[in-house]
């Protein structure tokens, strides 16, 4: 076996995949992190607190005082793939596609009386729209859309689908965060 043979046989060994397997279009990352990352990442990570605000679902969550210890070199190479495919992985949505996203969303709540409102005001609807779900990632909208259209009786809110996609994205930014600090140890 040659030197570059043989090298070449120990970085594959080495090497980490960033992720078990590819999620769904529409789930998050983090369970499909390696599992040594996910172990590291999981002590001590976070204090959950009961926010009645949020109907008494888990919404408010704090990371601890938590310092990692110095990770070996594989695990910062886990770590290090793992979070550029997370941040891959939030990536946010193109406007023109959200704008046509959430023009379809909205057609839901014309459908009825769709010559009530002014075309200048649900193009102005759509904007704001934008504006106020532009931070989430395409795969968090889309499944606060379905999740919307397949369990929600009454018209849809920014507020209502901005939580649907906070709900989506919180272990992955929460891992991504951690991530980081893991990272800078």
């Amino acid at each position: 076996m040659t030197n570059t043979t043989a090298a070449a046989a120990v970085a594959h060994r080495t090497a980490a995949p960033a992720v078990q397997r590819r999620p769904g279009p529409e789930e998050g990352l983090t369970p499909y992190l390696p599992p040594e990352l996910r172990q590291a990442l999981a002590f001590g990570t976070r204090t959950v607190t009961i926010d009645p605000a949020y109907g008494g679902g888990v919404r408010v969550e704090e990371l601890r005082a938590w310092e990692p210890e110095h990770p070996s070199d594989e695990l910062r190479d886990m770590a290090e793939a793992a979070r550029q495919s997370l941040l891959v992985h939030m990536q946010t949505m193109p406007n023109d596609r959200l704008g046509f996203e959430i023009g379809l969303l909205l057609a839901h709540r014309w459908r009825n009386r769709p010559d009530d409102i002014l075309p200048e005001v649900q193009e102005a609807l759509i904007v704001q729209w934008i504006e106020d779900l532009r931070e989430f990632p395409a795969w968090a909208i889309m499944a606060a859309i379905r999740d919307w259209r397949r369990h929600q009786e009454w018209h849809p809110t920014i507020a209502g689908i901005r939580r649907l996609c906070e709900d989506a994205v919180a272990e992955d930014r929460r891992t991504l965060r951690l991530i980081e600090r893991l990272l800078a140890a």
